[in-house]
């Protein structure tokens, strides 16, 4: 039987005597269906007629779309692109439009980087939706109902934004220190606590063998061969069973994490946030998780392919001169192309 949406329940609860009706807390709000449930959330579109899918990026600056062979933009003059898995070529290239389900975004600025995708994988266009998007509104993905819900809430009037998670439900704080340390959040491996960025489009939770050395992990010099992290990429290091990783107050016994050698920083995959319902709240600098009960969620995941994991150029493009402006004016602005409130 499917399982009611949280939306709804927070709705419910919103609905109660003494409390805000819900329709005055979220505005503008459009839900998106998952395309996968036990990989990276992804969401299918279109960029100016062509198919796309989307991925949920809040670890990257500036929204990134990644082009096969079958399909070349015209941009402003290239530039070089470095990440731990590869290098490439970007655009800088104002959309059209861009849909999302039933979110459209008009005139959209972007990072395009040709032939970074493999011909076989459809459909030609993989993109990351970076900080670019995600920080003008609240983001929830629901287990439950399997979609992705972007709104603005309103917080003066209405319960904490928490409240749209079911009990047991925990709350980190998204740090906004200067790179490599920004959006983060702190976690707990093995008992020691280590700084992660949140990548929701990383089939894998890594770390640095620094890391690693600095709680006690010996490293393993026979052990740094290509580790595959999704079906087109691979660092070098090895997969290492930890005895637990914390996230707030929920405790993850036993898992495979890559200890890796080429990476700028350590990161917190979908191995282990596909767990949880996820709500992102960067207006707050927060991320609130509610354990999700779908089996199927955390098994082993399939390595489908996502984007490269490009890293180290997007703090130094989002400082540069050149770096896109903001496409919309505000998040509210940007979710009224979506249509009237709901």
């Amino acid at each position: 039987m499917r399982k009611t949406a949280l939306l709804l329940i927070a709705f419910q609860f919103c609905g109660h005597a003494q409390a805000t009706p819900w329709q005055t807390c979220l505005h503008g709000a459009v839900s998106v269906p998952l395309e996968h449930y036990n990989a990276p959330p992804s969401m299918l579109g279109s960029i100016d007629g062509l198919p796309a899918r989307f991925f949920l990026a809040p670890q990257a600056s500036d929204t990134f779309v990644f082009a096969n062979h079958n399909v070349t933009f015209l941009g402003s003059a290239p530039e070089d692109a470095a990440s731990e898995t590869g290098e490439a070529t970007v655009f800088v290239k104002m959309l059209s439009t861009v849909n999302i389900g039933a979110l459209t975004l008009k005139n959209y600025t972007a990072y395009v980087a040709d032939y970074s995708a493999p011909n076989n994988i459809t459909p030609a266009l993989q993109v990351e939706l970076g900080d670019h998007f995600l920080s003008h509104i609240s983001t929830l993905i629901d287990r439950s109902s399997r979609s992705v819900t972007f709104f603005r809430y309103d917080d003066e009037k209405c319960p904490s934004i928490g409240d749209l998670l079911p009990s047991p439900k925990t709350k980190l704080h998204l740090y906004q220190d200067s790179y490599p340390l920004s959006n983060t959040v702190l976690v707990e491996l093995n008992g020691h606590p280590v700084r992660m960025k949140i990548n929701l489009s990383s089939n894998r939770t890594l770390i640095q063998k620094d890391t690693a050395r600095a709680i006690g992990i010996a490293s393993e010099p026979d052990k740094d061969d290509p580790v595959r992290i999704n079906a087109g990429n691979t660092v070098g290091g090895y997969l290492h069973t930890f005895d637990t990783l914390k996230i707030g107050s929920f405790l993850l016994p036993h898992p495979k994490i890559v200890i890796a050698s080429t990476i700028a920083y350590d990161e917190l995959g979908t191995d282990a946030l596909n767990h949880f319902h996820i709500l992102l709240d960067p207006l707050h600098a927060t991320i609130w998780l509610s354990p999700a009960s779908d089996p199927s969620l955390t098994k082993e995941p399939p390595l489908p392919w996502t984007p490269l994991h490009i890293r180290k150029y997007q703090a130094a493009v989002h400082d540069k001169v050149t770096a896109p402006k903001d496409p919309v004016h505000s998040g509210n602005d940007m979710l009224k192309t979506a249509g009237p409130d709901r």
